[in-house]
């Protein structure tokens, strides 16, 4: 099975069973993997320095591993036709690319160069209460509470940034892009230009505007976190 249909099965809105926390790991883990790699031969990497590093023989449940793995891709096909998924179009919408490869990203860096204090305690706990919603994942809730900032003229590039991917993840994918970009030349920190790059691509990409989003793609070429995801987007939005 490839790249593109596994993902699209695991994220495909059709399939209702909600995804346990290892697969969800797996999912984003297989984005990353470079297209030209299979994830069984790198599982057999793997399973040879473990090996190495313990000098012990595979247990029972490793030496099963191909086995349980073609199981696996046996059961992914039949779920396949069975949703009807499979279809003589290979290259998937610009919606399921979308899909497949968007995360909402962590606010991992919420206090850099943000001006909390020129803002009013009011406006600070607005601010905290938008980053709380669009953790939870309550972006529309969130997107009001960003706007307010905004409104209040104390915002910055960086809750410009977040609230960018807020609109992103709820759908509102024109505002999104609306707000991304002029951020392109307005926040050059690297803690934040590469993740800008990603999302920015990912909302033209949504939009069907491919001619946007490759060379942002192409600019996480040497990225040690997008570097393989933009790469086998590239390849998805191009074959």
């Amino acid at each position: 099975m490839d790249r593109d249909k596994y993902l699209k099965l695991l994220k495909s809105t059709d399939n209702h069973q909600e995804l346990d926390d290892f697969t969800e790991k797996s999912l984003e883990g297989f984005q990353y993997l470079p297209e030209h790699i299979s994830a069984e031969s790198l599982l057999d990497r793997i399973d040879r320095k473990i090996d190495q590093a313990s000098g012990s023989k595979k247990p029972a449940i490793r030496r099963r591993l191909p086995f349980i793995l073609s199981i696996a891709a046996t059961i992914c096909l039949l779920l396949y036709a069975g949703l009807g998924i499979m279809s003589n179009n290979t290259v998937p919408a610009s919606g399921d690319l979308f899909q497949e490869y968007h995360s909402p990203l962590p606010v991992a860096i919420p206090d850099k160069g943000i001006k909390r204090d020129l803002m009013t305690a009011e406006i600070q706990d607005y601010l905290s209460e938008a980053f709380r919603l669009y953790e939870s994942g309550s972006y529309d809730a969130a997107n009001e509470l960003f706007h307010r900032v905004e409104r209040d003229g104390t915002s910055s590039p960086e809750v410009l940034f977040y609230h960018g991917l807020s609109l992103l993840a709820s759908g509102r994918t024109d505002l999104s892009i609306e707000k991304l970009s002029p951020l392109l030349k307005q926040l050059a920190d690297p803690a934040y230009s590469e993740n800008l790059h990603w999302y920015l691509a990912l909302a033209y990409v949504k939009s069907e505007d491919f001619q946007q989003a490759i060379p942002l793609l192409e600019s996480l070429q040497n990225s040690r976190f997008y570097q393989h995801k933009a790469a086998n987007l590239i390849q998805a939005i191009t074959e």
